[in-house]
């Protein structure tokens, strides 16, 4: 872990924290007395709704400034996290499953069954072919994307294969991949416990661990499981309006759901397919957790990383991807990060505080 110099400390740091949010809340409607009793606590008036102030304490949570300046270099490699085949190759090296990856491309060049030992370049013509022979459905992702960006499910549809996001869906076309190393993956069947949430979208699990530089061990720090929604299909992204559960660390029970909405109210059944969320027991949750901090202890530079986990029809857990930069909201739209010890004795050794 990097210690950082605290950016924001003296009168050009107050400055610039409150010049950031000021851009960040210009299209608020709220009266200005109210943005200026948010801004001197470090947050934006949407924060400030989503995490239930002033009923809740603001000193118990990370301030947004902090969360999207200072976090970010606190892994010495964030660049690591931002690069989905690098993830892909030390995990599966550390033998942690990984969501089978069925094809890279990348300014016209395909290879199949990367990671296999059975590699093969291939044309865009023979990519199709084997995509619809295969018959199975797939994800198509930027290797280089984060938060669902250009994330697309890919299916066959009458013979032709068919690109699907939320309502919109569109012809798929290898030769539109020039420009981005893109993945294909197959699409995992999830347990019967995931699937029930929402059956469209692959319903994830975030686990936050933290590794202090004082500590030899990482730990868990927080967890939320994330569930889809019509419009995030085919990702459980809870920015673009899907739900986040917090997770018990203890026991692997559900709370409420939650929407990014201010004032949003909380949900104890999904909306749509009217499953149970609050009070739901994850099944397999000792050993989602061994696997999570298993993957953190893997790497020394894992110090603040978010984790993307799922359990497949067959039982198996495996890591979708990670985040060394994971959005706070998340978790603190529950209760504040901060109002644990350890987590705050992190973030003040890291100099984010």
């Amino acid at each position: 872990m990097t210690t950082t110099r605290r950016r924001d400390a003296g009168p050009f740091g107050l400055a610039r924290r409150l010049y950031w949010m000021w851009q960040l809340d210009r299209e608020s409607r709220a009266p200005l007395l109210s943005k200026l009793s948010h801004w001197r606590r470090g947050f934006t008036v949407l924060s400030g709704q989503l995490y239930g102030f002033p009923d809740a304490d603001p000193r118990d949570f990370l301030p947004d400034f902090h969360a999207t300046h200072l976090i970010k270099p606190i892994n010495a490699s964030l660049a690591f996290y931002q690069h989905k085949l690098a993830q892909r190759a030390l995990l599966l090296a550390a033998g942690i499953p990984q969501t089978p990856t069925v094809a890279a491309l990348w300014d016209g060049r395909i290879v199949l069954h990367p990671f296999s030992g059975r590699e093969e370049p291939a044309d865009a013509d023979r990519l199709v072919r084997w995509l619809l022979e295969d018959g199975g459905t797939f994800i198509v992702k930027p290797e280089d994307g984060g938060r669902g960006a250009a994330t697309f499910r890919l299916e066959g549809a009458r013979g032709e294969l068919v690109c699907v996001r939320g309502a919109e869906r569109k012809p798929f076309h290898p030769e539109d991949y020039t420009g981005r190393l893109t993945l294909i993956e197959r699409r995992v069947e999830q347990a019967p416990a995931w699937s029930g949430l929402f059956p469209h979208t692959l319903n994830t699990i975030r686990a936050l661990t933290l590794w202090p530089k004082s500590a030899g061990e990482p730990f868990l720090a927080r967890a939320v499981q994330r569930i889809g929604a019509s419009a995030t299909i085919p990702c459980d992204n809870f920015a673009a309006g899907g739900i986040a559960a917090e997770v018990d660390i203890a026991s692997g029970r559900l709370g409420t759901g939650r929407h990014k909405r201010a004032n949003a109210a909380p949900v104890t059944h999904h909306p749509e397919t009217g499953a149970a969320i609050e009070g739901v027991t994850l099944p397999r949750w000792r050993e989602i957790v061994d696997t999570v901090l298993r993957a953190a202890r893997s790497m020394p530079m894992n110090c603040y990383v978010g984790w993307d986990v799922f359990v497949d029809a067959a039982g198996q857990v495996m890591i979708g991807e990670a985040s060394g930069s994971t959005d706070v909201d998340i978790y603190q739209v529950h209760r504040g990060l901060l109002a644990d010890p350890r987590v705050r004795a992190f973030f003040e050794e890291a100099g984010v505080l």
